[in-house]
């Protein structure tokens, strides 16, 4: 199985953000939503597709 890749030079638009938050909260209680949104640019991933959970703190926390 081949994970779509998400191009460099991606920016989530602010616009697109609060469109996929409504999207959220007009689906689910709000108990499940989670408090907070961060996009990222690129989920680091390993060859076989999993996510590299070390990589991805360190891009959130720096």
């Amino acid at each position: 199985m081949s994970y779509p890749k998400t191009p460099r030079h991606y920016r989530p638009r602010l616009a697109s953000v609060v469109q996929g938050t409504a999207a959220l909260r007009a689906r689910f209680p709000q108990a499940v939503l989670p408090s907070r949104i961060v996009p990222v640019p690129e989920i680091p991933r390993t060859a076989t597709g999993k996510v590299l959970r070390p990589r991805l703190a360190e891009a959130l926390a720096g």
